[in-house]
């Protein structure tokens, strides 16, 4: 016989009352399966190098970045930090402005570019996904 805490026991909860819980994505725009990662990295590398050069980031590159993140990350929600459960969240409204400006043929304000270069750019989704990936690894390998 084996006995079962409920899973509510072990759900951290945070102090701030407007925690963030539900994720800003929808679960049927996930299709991506794992082994689709190698070939992501190495396109985001050849995409960072491009960013680098040019020094700007593209508004369909702003939304791929963050349509690659949450392929990455949905699934692993639950065991995400907070901090990184709101910076998930934000890439959605920016991904949605860069489309729907992309799609109207609308241009953004400089700031936009500069901020999205530096939170949803190439070189720092590749930062992320190698870093976390560490730390998954650091925690969840079985001794």
């Amino acid at each position: 016989f084996i006995h079962k805490e409920p899973r509510d026991k072990f759900i951290k909860k945070s102090p701030v009352s407007f925690s963030v819980t539900i994720p800003w994505m929808i679960p049927q725009l996930v299709i991506l399966p794992e082994s689709f990662s190698f070939l992501a990295i190495l396109g985001l590398f050849l995409t960072a190098i491009m960013e680098i050069r040019q020094g700007h980031i593209g508004r369909i590159d702003i939304a791929l970045n963050v349509f690659l993140l949450w392929q990455i990350y949905y699934p692993k929600w639950a065991m995400l930090s907070e901090l990184f459960q709101w910076y998930l969240n934000i890439s959605t409204p920016f991904a949605i402005v860069a489309i729907l400006s992309y799609l109207i043929e609308e241009s953004l304000p400089t700031e936009f570019y500069r901020f999205a270069l530096i939170l949803y750019g190439s070189l720092t989704i590749l930062f992320i996904i190698i870093f976390l990936d560490m730390a998954f690894r650091a925690i969840y390998i079985p001794t």
